[in-house]
């Protein structure tokens, strides 16, 4: 009988913090529960009381399959929230929507990425190379 991969049915997670504190450095491990907790504060053994960052979730990403592999290879096109996104601060810059949309599409196909701010600062830094 061929076992299926197996997804977990719960998570455990903690976080890692350190003291602020120059001369004390020391780690705190907190609970998820504790990092999502609104206004919570972490008091140190130096003396040292900090809050941290809240964290609203934790997202676990498998590994994908060959064959979706193969077929987002194939798919390469910009999604199009991404393609909205900084299309609209390329027209900001001065670029026409279509423009924009092109040198998007290009910066895209060479180095797929999901993060705007990357794929802007990409696709100005190659504007030169895409005209030639």
């Amino acid at each position: 009988m061929k076992k299926k991969n197996q997804k977990p049915i719960d998570t455990d997670v903690h976080l890692k913090y350190c003291c602020p504190n120059i001369n004390c450095k020391y780690d705190h491990w907190l609970s998820l529960r504790e990092a999502s907790t609104k206004n919570f504060k972490v008091v140190c053994d130096c003396g040292e009381i900090f809050s941290v960052k809240r964290v609203s979730r934790v997202k676990i990403l498998y590994v994908k399959s060959i064959a979706q592999q193969t077929q987002s290879k194939k798919d390469n096109s910009i999604p199009l929230d991404i393609l909205e996104k900084c299309c609209k601060l390329l027209v900001k810059y001065g670029f026409t929507d279509s423009e924009s949309k092109k040198i998007l599409d290009a910066t895209y196909k060479q180095n797929p990425t999901d993060d705007c701010g990357e794929l802007i600062k990409l696709a100005i830094k190659n504007i030169g190379a895409l005209n030639e």
